[in-house]
């Protein structure tokens, strides 16, 4: 995932904390044996002058009840500024229906991200996290 880090302005953010963290294909953030509810698949990146970081992962599968689109969470924060929430879905995951579109568009931390596959046919999408500044 490529993530670009900006504050309300459309300025890069340098040094932001970037925490994503995803279930696995099964929907699965734990074993179901788990004695803890800490997901496994996690990263903790920092965001480079451009406000840019890059988060490698698996493609998440939908929760064993099927209802949720698969997605990757992602919470960030940055100096003086608050933290922020997002959430990505991938187009074209047949769980998108026209109601969950729709909900989407009107909720401020779900994105619908689209992927492109690049070299070594790996998967790539962009994920765009606006942090508040504090002013």
């Amino acid at each position: 995932m490529d993530i670009t880090v900006r504050d309300q302005f459309g300025n890069a953010v340098s040094g932001a904390v970037v925490v994503a963290y995803n279930a696995d294909r099964a929907g699965l953030y734990t074993p179901r044996d788990s004695s803890t509810r800490m997901p496994r698949i996690r990263a903790t990146v920092t965001s480079d002058e451009r406000g840019r970081c890059q988060i490698l992962t698996v493609l998440p599968g939908p929760y064993p009840v099927g209802t949720e689109p698969p997605h990757v969470h992602f919470e960030s924060w940055a100096m003086q500024a608050k933290v922020s929430y997002r959430t990505v879905w991938f187009e074209g995951d047949p769980l998108i229906t026209t109601e969950r579109r729709a909900w989407a568009a009107r909720d401020a931390e779900t994105e619908i991200v689209t992927l492109e596959t690049r070299e070594r046919s790996i998967p790539v999408c962009p994920v765009g996290i606006i942090l508040r500044m504090d002013e």
